[in-house]
C-alpha cells in the first residue's frame, strides 16, 4: 500500500502529516508501525497517530421547488392557496 503525504512537518514534539485523502485505519496502523519501529523514540510518551476532532458544517439557506410540470417555483401564496 502507498500512502502519499501533501505536507509533512515535525512541530514542538508532534509530527503532522497532512494528504487530500481520506485516512483509513489501515493507514493509520501504518504510520504507527513506522513510529515503534524508529529508533531512540521513548514509546512512553508516544500517543498514536489521531485524526482532527473539529467538524465542519455546511448550512443551506434556501432551496427552490419547482410547480410539477412547470419552471415556476413554490411560494408561500401557492402553499396558502392550496390549503
Amino acid at each position: 500500500m502507498k500512502v502519499i503525504a501533501d505536507f509533512i512537518r515535525s512541530e514542538d514534539h508532534q509530527v503532522i502529516i497532512t494528504t487530500n485523502q481520506v485516512a483509513s485505519s489501515q493507514d493509520m496502523n501504518i504510520i504507527e508501525k513506522c513510529i515503534k519501529e524508529s529508533e531512540g523514540i521513548n514509546l512512553e510518551y508516544i500517543n498514536g497517530p489521531q485524526l482532527p476532532k473539529s467538524k465542519s458544517y455546511l448550512k443551506i439557506l434556501g432551496l427552490s421547488y419547482l410547480a410539477e410540470d412547470t419552471n415556476q417555483p413554490i411560494t408561500s401564496e401557492i402553499v396558502t392557496e392550496a390549503i
